[in-house]
């Protein structure tokens, strides 16, 4: 509980508070008007429920034009100039049930997917192109969940002629090699995915997939290797129950797959994840929390991932030839 009495914190707003906080600050006064905010907790209001918005095409774009994104270089981008991102969310929500996410997201914005449409994400684009923004990271944990709504913009996109750079990150199992080709197409050049281990039983442990993961990841590398699309993979090293053995996994398909960057994590449980919950409390570190496995060893095991991604010939030369300008 973090408003009580004598509390530094007055009131809280549960979910998607964008409309409610407009309520709140105009009805600060009106107590009956903020008993009508279903999503606000205060005080003397002790219940509230989770506010999520039906239609996100009605919210207005952020405040761009105060934002100076030539300062945040996020991954290098493959033309010689210097990037000004932009960013924009185009849905809310996910329907996944991964044990060891962060709970945050469900909680705030639910396990209903939401979907703005072609025309208002591709109205976004515009209006970031026309305040100078020559990238832009769609910030979707998963963007892809909707085939049909990737689709229709990148229809949009190449009906409009739009020069425009763009990232997302995606769930490896929605993407198949007719998106991956139509979103290149329209101008995605990164792919950010969190393929998280090469051993098919740690995925189906922790509930992210239920089949061949390690052949999907290497099939749907190919396939971009082949489309001109980066790949920027992440690693987890701890997962609940990983043996050595799945750990050689994860190596042998970091080598299979040779993806563009990879970001190497060592696990944590998030509070409030099904992990968290289920933790052996009796064998728990709040630092770090594996299971089979030394400090000593995650380093090794990491320190061989970026040696194989980014430590050989041919690593190196395609990325100076592809990101020369990014340093310059």
């Amino acid at each position: 509980t973090v408003v009580y009495e004598n509390s530094p914190f007055n009131y809280i707003l549960r979910g998607e508070c964008e409309y409610d906080l407009i309520r709140l600050i105009k009805n600060l006064d009106n107590e009956e008007e903020l008993d009508r905010i279903e999503s606000l907790y205060h005080f003397k209001k002790k219940g509230s429920t989770i506010s999520l918005i039906k239609n996100i095409d009605d919210l207005p774009y952020p405040k761009y034009h105060s934002f100076n994104g030539k300062y945040y270089d996020i991954l290098p981008v493959p033309f010689f100039k210097k990037a000004n991102w932009g960013y924009i969310s185009a849905s809310r929500g996910c329907p996944n049930l991964c044990t060891y996410c962060s709970p945050m997201n469900r909680v705030s914005y639910g396990y209903n997917y939401r979907i703005r449409s072609a025309e208002s994400v591709v109205d976004e684009m515009e209006y970031l192109l026309s305040l100078g923004k020559s990238v832009i990271e769609i910030v979707d944990d998963n963007f892809t969940v909707s085939k049909e709504q990737v689709e229709k913009i990148c229809d949009e996109i190449l009906a409009r002629k739009l020069d425009i750079k763009w990232v997302i990150q995606a769930k490896i199992d929605t993407l198949n090699r007719d998106l991956i080709l139509n979103m290149k197409e329209a101008g995605c050049f990164c792919i950010r995915a969190g393929v998280e281990t090469g051993s098919n039983n740690l995925i189906k442990s922790v509930k992210k997939y239920n089949k061949d993961w390690k052949k999907l990841i290497i099939d749907i590398s190919k396939t971009c290797k082949e489309a001109g699309v980066i790949t920027d993979y992440y690693i987890i090293l701890g997962l609940p129950h990983e043996t050595k053995e799945d750990r050689e996994e994860t190596l042998k398909m970091i080598k299979e797959t040779r993806p563009d960057f990879v970001q190497v994590h060592y696990f944590k449980p998030y509070p409030g994840s099904k992990l968290y919950d289920n933790a052996d409390k009796d064998d728990f570190n709040e630092y770090m929390y594996h299971y089979n496995c030394s400090l000593g060893e995650f380093k090794e095991v990491k320190n061989k991932i970026y040696k194989i991604v980014y430590f050989n010939p041919r690593a190196v030369i395609k990325h100076l030839t592809l990101f020369t300008g990014f340093y310059l």
